[in-house]
């Protein structure tokens, strides 16, 4: 395209060989938006291969990056480009839930929060996260988290549970790094 561009610029201006580049500059910086994307800070834009592969997707994070001519961002319900968040978090409050202790039941309520994981495989994560909807999300990790407090639970005194601080049950309860964190939880005797 650049040496197009610049063929039929000379072809204009004739033997003047400075105006060539300086239109090719300047139709190329009239046109950025044709074939760049830009993603403002903490988001990102899932673009679609319209041409090879039909349902190949690619992320682009924050910044400005060039974007293929069969390439298109994805778009939203209302014919907007989607700007993915990526500070996003998914926040559930689970109240008062019984779980079996050693010794007894204690009857726990939690806040429990997940975000997307833009450490490790930041693109993959942004695609699977896109994929989902929110409230399904929502369902599957309340389901998730409750399962896996109840595991812990069960290997606890109650009383061990209900004078532990959150900090402290969080790393016990969830101790690899994990994309659940309890906010808040209170845990008392049945």
């Amino acid at each position: 395209m650049v040496v197009a561009l610049v063929l039929v610029s000379f072809l204009v201006t004739g033997q003047h060989w400075f105006f060539g580049p300086v239109i090719v500059l300047l139709v190329l910086g009239f046109s950025t938006k044709s074939y760049t994307q830009g993603v403002p800070q903490y988001y990102a834009v899932i673009m679609m291969d319209n041409f090879f592969g039909g349902g190949r997707q690619r992320v682009v994070f924050q910044g400005v990056h060039l974007k293929l001519p069969w390439e298109s961002p994805q778009l939203d319900e209302y014919g907007q480009i989607n700007f993915i968040n990526l500070r996003t978090e998914t926040k559930g409050v689970i109240e008062n839930e019984t779980y079996p202790t050693k010794d007894g039941q204690v009857v726990a309520t939690y806040v429990f929060t997940m975000k997307i994981n833009t450490r490790d495989n930041a693109a993959e994560n942004v695609l699977l996260w896109a994929s989902y909807d929110s409230p399904a999300v929502l369902t599957v990790l309340r389901a998730l988290v409750s399962r896996t407090f109840s595991s812990y639970c069960q290997t606890r005194l109650t009383d061990d549970l209900i004078n532990m601080d959150n900090e402290a049950i969080n790393d016990n309860a969830f101790p690899q790094e994990s994309f659940v964190g309890l906010k808040t939880s209170t845990a008392r005797k049945l």
